[in-house]
């Protein structure tokens, strides 16, 4: 394994609580991986890493050190989409960021105002793509869904 380039994609079996620091060290070449399993990519590879649940306490890790180019899967009760493009958006790009429960249960204007939000927010700046916060569920109204697409459509900037 090349640690030097850190070109790989890390797929973590869950643990229940997380052990960011044994992750960290795996990361860094400290420690021996157990249960991780290592993919090489080649070099001029785009990591776009989709990952749920709350990672931020190894956000700067997943960057610095795996070098991902994108982050998808947001939950407005970790950290809303904006919040996370303040932090992060000029390091690397933002992937969605619709939260599901919002995008499934929020009425006609108060959904176009969040989309609405969520775009003034992250567009400035580039490195932003609307979407939603993890995979559309069934679960999802279509008007809704729908409507996400529109007001990006509309998003005209400020």
């Amino acid at each position: 394994m090349d640690r030097e380039k850190n070109m790989y994609r890390l797929f973590l079996k869950r643990a229940y609580p997380p052990d960011f620091e044994s992750f960290r060290k795996v990361l860094k070449g400290e420690k021996e991986p157990e249960k991780v399993h290592f993919v090489e990519w080649g070099v001029d590879s785009e990591v776009w890493l989709h990952c749920c649940g709350n990672v931020l306490e190894i956000m700067d890790d997943l960057i610095e050190v795996v070098k991902i180019d994108a982050f998808h899967s947001f939950q407005d009760v970790i950290v809303p989409v904006g919040e996370f493009k303040k932090r992060y958006g000029n390091t690397i790009a933002i992937l969605g960021g619709v939260d599901m429960d919002k995008l499934s249960r929020l009425e006609e204007q108060n959904l176009r105002n969040y989309v609405r939000g969520i775009l003034d927010e992250c567009m400035s700046g580039g490195r932003y793509a609307l979407g939603s916060g993890n995979s559309i569920a069934n679960y999802i109204p279509i008007e809704n869904y729908l409507i996400m697409l529109e007001e990006g459509l509309r998003w005209k900037g400020k």
